[in-house]
């Protein structure tokens, strides 16, 4: 457990009962694998840096999403930060972790192996989304450059029927369970223009799909 000045962390949502357990002194929240899902937050966000740890089992595939704006369509309407079993591989892709996903290829794969802890810091600020990742920035988009559906600004396709550019820059922060294992701790959000400075407590997740809202 740890506290940080003018960070908080906030209350999630979800719709499947949830599993509880101690794991090193920390409240961790256990879902069924497999079923899939999200866990998400109730508050939305607009400007604000997430910083956010997570770990996985070998094979492992999951996302973090930010400006989540239709609870009905995270693919859509959210931008999806890759969590994914990388490591090692020389050549990342737009699927890989780090990676914004099926937008933006991680410069470099800084992703640590299955069952170690890694440090995503996500900032999003105006048009601005970028990811650090282990200490090193690895991905940056200007949303205002993907003008048009399906199609990236250097002429590749994406899979998403929006326009990023027309999507509102404020919307909830996702957690996805994809079917396996992923652990997520000392989940942390700076929003960028809150005057706020109240400490809160962070908790730890694991395989963080359909939660009710987590203890405080």
């Amino acid at each position: 457990m740890e506290t940080a000045f003018r960070w908080q962390i906030a209350e999630w949502m979800g719709r499947n009962r949830r599993h509880k357990r101690l794991e090193g002194g920390e409240r961790v929240h256990r879902l069924p694998w497999r079923r899939g899902g999200y866990l998400y937050t109730t508050e939305k966000f607009g400007d604000f840096i997430l910083s956010v740890d997570f770990k996985f089992v070998p094979g492992a595939n999951s996302g973090i999403f930010v400006r989540w704006s239709d609870l009905r369509d995270p693919v859509n309407t959210g931008i999806e930060i890759q969590i994914l079993d990388s490591y090692g591989r020389e050549r990342p892709t737009k699927h890989d972790c780090g990676a914004i996903y099926d937008i933006i290829a991680p410069s470099q794969n800084t992703c640590k192996p299955a069952g170690q802890w890694n440090t995503a810091v996500i900032t999003c600020k105006g048009p601005i989304v970028s990811v650090k990742l282990n200490g090193v920035t690895v991905a940056e988009m200007d949303l205002d450059k993907w003008t048009e559906p399906g199609r990236n600004p250097d002429g590749t396709p994406n899979k998403f029927r929006y326009a990023y550019k027309d999507l509102p820059r404020i919307g909830h922060i996702g957690l996805q369970d994809h079917g396996s294992r992923v652990e997520f701790r000392n989940i942390k959000i700076l929003p960028l223009k809150a005057e706020t400075t109240k400490t809160r407590k962070v908790s730890a997740v694991s395989s963080a799909a359909d939660l009710f809202p987590v203890p405080k």
